[in-house]
């Protein structure tokens, strides 16, 4: 079942994705405290 997901505000958003059908668990999207990290690939 196809979901759409609303990002407001600028980039970097910086979220991350967990779960899914792979791991037979629902899909679990949290957003990161530290957007510096996410932005710098840390």
């Amino acid at each position: 079942m196809p979901q759409t997901v609303v990002l407001p505000g600028p980039a970097p958003w910086g979220f991350r994705l967990s779960g899914g059908i792979d791991f037979n668990q629902p899909l679990i999207i949290t957003r990161s405290r530290n957007s510096l990290m996410v932005s710098t690939g840390v």
